[in-house]
């Protein structure tokens, strides 16, 4: 997994995010994690799931051009989410993230890597 980061026109995500485009990283992702500490870019994807999570996680879904669709603040573990249409990124990250690195839908955001 490589290293990236994250900002929007207004803020900058201060915490780690690992890229995840394989069928095993993406499989696995944050999975079976005593306690979250890091983000994880999921590519491609268009819904998740929360299965054998510890603890509540914050998601971003994205088009290609990393334009922000939908927002789930604190999801819960053992929970789907529907299919977001036109997502071809996931970006998962730790319960509370989302309160101090404001995201709401149509924010563009860039990642790069580090």
């Amino acid at each position: 997994m490589k290293k990236m980061k994250c900002k929007n026109k207004n803020n900058i995500y201060n915490g780690e995010i690992y890229y995840a485009n394989t069928f095993m990283t993406r499989l696995v992702g944050l999975m079976f994690k005593k306690k979250i500490e890091y983000g994880i870019l999921l590519e491609p994807g268009n819904s998740i799931q929360t299965t054998f999570m510890s603890e509540p996680i914050d998601v971003i879904f994205l088009n290609s051009s990393n334009v922000v669709l939908k927002v789930y603040k604190n999801l819960a573990p053992w929970r789907f989410t529907r299919f977001v249409q036109g997502a071809r990124k996931v970006l998962e990250l730790p319960m509370g993230s989302l309160e101090h690195f404001p995201i709401i839908e149509g924010d563009q955001l860039e990642i790069d890597y580090v």
